[in-house]
């Protein structure tokens, strides 16, 4: 019984700390990010400039992955475990590499040369 209490809190505290970390992600490419390139002349790449123009839909994607991991808390089961933490990593991946896309990168080694 103490052991599934102990799951339950280990796999809130791994889901919860993806969701703050969404969050802050999204923080920043909302308010940070953009004027941080903008410094540096930085052009942003396709998919960076998407994300940005949708970040309203991201924002709707974290109240839906809350949901996914409170049915996971009332069903604990692998299968549910497992459809709550892999679409958030995938988000963090996709979040992520609109941050850090290798065109913009190279576009700023290009201006620096």
């Amino acid at each position: 019984m103490c052991s599934r209490w102990v799951k339950k809190t280990l796999y809130s505290l791994i889901a919860l700390s993806m969701l703050a970390f969404q969050c802050r992600i999204l923080y920043g490419l909302e308010s940070e990010l953009p004027l941080f390139w903008e410094s540096f002349g930085i052009e942003q790449s396709p998919w960076s400039k998407s994300v940005t123009d949708s970040l309203r839909y991201w924002w709707f994607g974290i109240k839906i992955e809350v949901i996914l991991w409170l049915y996971t808390l009332m069903n604990f089961r692998i299968k549910t475990i497992i459809l709550t933490l892999i679409p958030s990593l995938l988000v963090i991946f996709a979040l992520l590499w609109a941050i850090y896309d290798p065109t913009m990168i190279n576009n700023f080694r290009n201006l620096n040369s």
